[in-house]
Formats: C-alpha cells, structure tokens, sequence
C-alpha cells in the first residue's frame, strides 16, 4: 500500500484589512513539524501529518508526501498567485507520486482566496481527477469550514469535535484508520451530509452543545457507523456557501449515513438558541468582573482575535479600562510591531509616550497615546498552545504597564493560546483582578484551569459575534437562522 499526504492551512476572514500572502505561509518539513521523542503511544502535539505517517509504516505502507506543509496564521483574503502556485505544487507532487491506494490531506478550511470561495473543495477536486475514482481520500479539517459541494469528491471529511480544538491528534488517529481499512478493502465509506441551514458560533465546553457532541461520539464504531462530525461553518467569511452541516460516515449504507446525518442535524437545530454563548458590551464585562471578589476575572476579547483574522490591534477594550481607572489588570496581546521596536529600544525601566494599537483600519479602534514604562523585553518567545502541548513562535515581547494595568506586546500575530505571554513578560495572571486576553475561544484550555469567571466581550472589532451586525453582501441570509426564524419553511 501507497500513501500520498500532504498539507496546506489558512483561514479567511473575508473582513479583515490583512491580506494573506506567499509569506505569510510558514513552510514546515515533516521532520520539522515531527516533535522531538515522538511515538504513536504519546501523539500529544503532534500535527496530523506525523501521526499519518507514523500509523502508515506501522502497517508496513510505504509514504508519499508533498515535502513542504505551509500553514499561514488566519488573516484577509488569500492572493491568487501564491494559492495556486501552492496547490499546484501539492499536485505536481501527487502526480509524481502515482500510483498511490490512499490520500490524506491536512487542510484547516475556511479559508477564501481571490477567485476561489472553496480552495479545500478545488484542492479535493483536483486530487480526485488525478487519482480517479478508487481510491479513498480523507481530509482532516478545522470545524470552522465553509462547505462547499466540492468537498463531497472526498470519501471522508474529519473535523475537530472540541472548540477550543484540543482533538486534532486524536481525530488525525480516526481518520487514518477509516481510510486506512477502506484502502485495504474492509470497508466502503459514504458521506452523508445535512444542511442545518444555520450561521452560528459553537462553544463546545458549553451546555448543551456539549452533551449532544458526547452523545452522537458514542454512536460511532457501532452498526456501521465509521465517524460523525459537525462542520460548524465560519461565520466571518461572507460568501454563497456556509452555515453548519451535519457530516455522517458508514460503512457503505448510504440511506443510513444520509438518515443519521439528518436526524443528528435536526437535534442540533433544537438546541440552537440555548447554545448561544452570553456576549457582553465592554461595560457589561467590566461590570461584572468588578463585581466578583474572587480573582481572576477573565475576559475575552473576542472580535480581535487573530485566529480569526483579525488584526490583534485593537484598542476598544484597553481604552476603556483607563478611562474608568481600573487597575491590577493584565492585557495582552496587542500586535504592534512599531511600538514594540519604540519600547526595545528604550530598554527596560524606561519610561516613554507611546503610541499603541488602532493602526489597521476601523476595526482596529483609535491609537491610544499612552505613558509607559517597560517592565520586560523577551526577544524571540516561544510558548506552549495549551490546547495541543505543542511549542509555538510569539515572536518579541515587550511588556509595559500603565495606570495599573500591565499591557503585553507582540511583532508576530498570535492570539493567546497559554498563560505564558504574560509570564515571559513577569507578570502573573492569577495575581491580577481582571485579565483580557485576545483570543476567542482557544484560551479556555488554559484560562479555565486557573479563572473564577471567564467572560466574553464584544467590540466593533473584525470578529464581531452579534452576527445580525455583521454587514454580509453575498451571504444570502434569507436561508440561514437567526435571520430566518424558520429557514426549511421557505423552500
């Protein structure tokens, strides 16, 4: 047996100001991405990559891959040249490879690029022209994935169950095993797929959502049934197709995959609006954080968060900390590779006027012209993502404190994924009264373990999560809930 893998990853956020470019993709051999001492009894931080290829000469098969993985942190649309010239890479290299009896791809989906709504659905079509109709192709897939019909040219579609995505290993071991067994002939994956015709924001720790994902887990491996994943949609790319959709694989009973995936996506619709995270005004997240004696209060800023898109400049929430004078606080982490260069300079002690944030665009808020003093330098900080226990580049810090509140700095787009931004910087976020962090959900892993109150603000910033606001031209809204209180009674 013959297994081709390869990998390309980003995700658009059709309203933010940053284009992604060619450089905005890290390029990650296998070797490089493979963590030190790894074997398949402990897979934790390893990409799905590693674990294929590891599961794969563990069974003897010989492994064909694409030599680079590119993954580009999520920002604007994606330039048209340097989409195909990657893709077309990933191709020449499957063609080079033929022939093979099995294909696995890691794409994160969700991402747009200029002349393309559905890269991963033209990367998976392309992939099944050259191998024709055969063999089995398995795509693993960030839930945050706009579906488009392309994407059915695959035998298996995985997503991440959990949000924060602490699974991405483990659904990486499932899908290899799916497709693995249908290559050898012991089974025959279908695809069933229901469109709940919904546009929503899926918090997975949080009930109900969580108890419907542990109950439709239990169905798998039993009576056909290969995997069931949700597709959440995402909800920041404003295009024809999205929304959320119901994906069932069996064993080659396609009325069952298509029955199950509908009467799974009808569950999930019931329990839509009790899943709806509780969002708060600025205000309403300081008050309540205030109100709480017990420390610390932890509160997203949700619409500037770069795993999104956004810039990760935005200045709404710091702004109005200062204005009501609250202190004890920790904020972090604002990119802003100017004053960050400013303040390395100065060194630490110094104290200087520094212009921070609000440099991108109207989602960025205003600059704040701020007197600082520079509490630490940490030049090229590397951090632990505390949903994968995988290292990942911070770029340089700089922390700075002002009217009590202890601001982080960074040159290299990151939403914070660990306690570690701040620490690095000597500041200890269980010894503040409130800390906000940029990120919108993937924060819980480590920010869970340590708040009495995790709360979720909203701003004007490029991920606003009141998505009634969210001013989309080419989403046809009349089909999707909430706009549609009933979007199947329109048909």
């Amino acid at each position: 047996m013959k297994l081709f893998m390869a990998g390309w990853a980003t995700e658009t956020n059709t309203f933010s100001p940053m284009p992604t470019f060619d450089k905005s993709f890290i390029e990650r051999t296998l070797d490089q991405l493979r963590p030190e001492g790894f074997s398949l009894d402990d897979i934790t931080g390893a990409a799905p990559p590693v674990i294929w290829d590891a599961m794969a000469r563990e069974r003897g098969w010989e492994v064909a891959e694409h030599p680079v993985y590119r993954f580009a942190q999520p920002s604007g649309l994606v330039v048209r040249a340097a989409y195909e010239r990657h893709r077309d890479e990933v191709l020449a290299s499957l063609r080079a490879a033929q022939p093979v009896d099995a294909v696995l791809l890691a794409l994160h989906g969700g991402s747009v690029a200029d002349g393309y709504d559905d890269p991963e659905g033209d990367i998976i079509t392309r992939v099944r022209e050259i191998v024709g109709d055969g063999v089995p192709i398995g795509v693993e897939l960030d839930p945050h994935t706009n579906f488009g019909e392309a994407m059915r040219n695959a035998d298996v579609l995985e997503f991440y169950k959990e949000y924060p995505h602490t699974d991405v290993a483990e659904r990486a071991v499932d899908l290899f095993e799916v497709i693995a067994d249908a290559a050898e002939g012991k089974t025959q994956p279908v695809m069933g797929v229901y469109d709940c015709r919904m546009v929503s924001i899926f918090q997975t720790p949080i009930q109900p959502l969580r108890g419907f994902i542990d109950s439709y887990s239990e169905l798998e491996g039993h009576d056909g049934v290969l995997t069931i994943t949700v597709c959440q949609g995402f909800p920041y790319s404003d295009l024809p197709i999205g929304g959320a959709r119901m994906i069932v694989v069996t064993d080659g009973d396609q009325d069952q995959a298509d029955r199950l995936a509908e009467e799974l996506g009808k569950e999930l619709i019931e329990i839509r609006e009790a899943m709806q995270p509780d969002y708060m005004s600025i205000d309403e997240a300081l008050d309540a954080a205030l109100v709480d004696d017990v420390r610390p209060v932890v509160i997203a800023d949700y619409a500037d968060n770069a795993g999104g898109g956004a810039p990760s400049d935005s200045t709404f929430i710091l702004e109005r900390m200062l204005e009501r004078g609250i202190t004890n606080a920790a904020f972090g982490m604002i990119w802003d590779p100017i004053a960050l260069d400013v303040a390395k300079e100065a060194g630490v002690g110094a104290k200087l006027s520094l212009r921070i944030g609000g440099k991108m665009g109207q989602t960025s808020g205003r600059p704040l012209d701020l007197d600082v003093e520079v509490i630490a330098i940490v030049p090229d900080a590397r951090a632990v993502d505390a949903r994968l226990g995988r290292e990942i580049e911070l770029g340089d810090l700089v922390g700075l404190r002002c009217q009590g509140i202890d601001i982080i700095l960074n040159n290299d787009r990151q939403q914070v994924l660990s306690t570690d931004p701040f620490t690095l910087c000597g500041v200890d976020p269980r010894e503040r009264a409130i800390v906000v962090v940029k990120s919108s959900q993937h924060f819980y892993a480590a920010y869970s373990q340590i708040s009495s109150k995790i709360l979720y603000a909203y701003s004007d910033g490029a991920l606003n999560p009141i998505l009634r606001e969210i001013p989309y031209e080419r989403l046809p809204k009349e089909r999707f809930w909430p706009w549609n209180p009933d979007p199947f009674a329109t048909e």
